[in-house]
């Protein structure tokens, strides 16, 4: 027996790690390059400063540590997911979801997905969706970085067709 995997009750709105992976690395190798030429100006040198450099170093490992788990908690802080049976879409703050959002699919007014040109061949984008909320004014939600923003793009536009606004 076949099963239909598109009618799930829940789809998680992926986002890829090209761009995370992308922006950390130049962050390593910039931090690196500046290292790398300020112990060039650094020509003749002797064991304290050798052992100062040693510190300097370990101190730039530390930061860089630092950083790139700060990027990656940024990066994976936020998270949305499609609720189909109640007609959500659910956002989803923090690691251990501190705050969540949602946002009704029947106050859906637009959609829109858009892709760089690095986006473009790895298959990754933006997508906007504008709600309608309570008061009657539209809400901008911008989703970044989300793998295959077209085929979300589809789905959402779909659920314009059969009841958004």
């Amino acid at each position: 027996m076949e099963t239909n995997n598109s009618l799930k009750p829940t789809i998680e709105i992926n986002r890829a790690y090209y761009p995370l992976i992308a922006r950390l690395c130049l962050i390593w190798v910039g931090i690196d390059v500046l290292f790398f030429i300020a112990f060039l100006l650094v020509q003749s040198a002797n064991q304290q400063q050798i052992l100062v450099w040693v510190i300097i170093y370990l101190a730039k490992v530390i930061a860089l540590a630092y950083i790139t788990t700060r990027g990656a908690y940024a990066w994976t802080a936020i998270y949305y997911h499609i609720d189909i049976d109640a007609g959500l879409l659910v956002k989803n703050e923090g690691l251990h979801f501190a705050k969540k959002t949602t946002y009704n699919l029947q106050n859906l007014h637009s959609v829109s997905s858009s892709q760089g040109p690095i986006g473009k061949p790895l298959k990754y984008g933006d997508l906007s969706l504008t709600f309608t909320n309570r008061e009657g004014n539209k809400e901008e939600i911008k989703i970044t970085e989300v793998v295959d923003p077209k085929r979300y793009k589809e789905f959402f536009d779909s659920q314009l067709k059969q009841g958004g606004n």
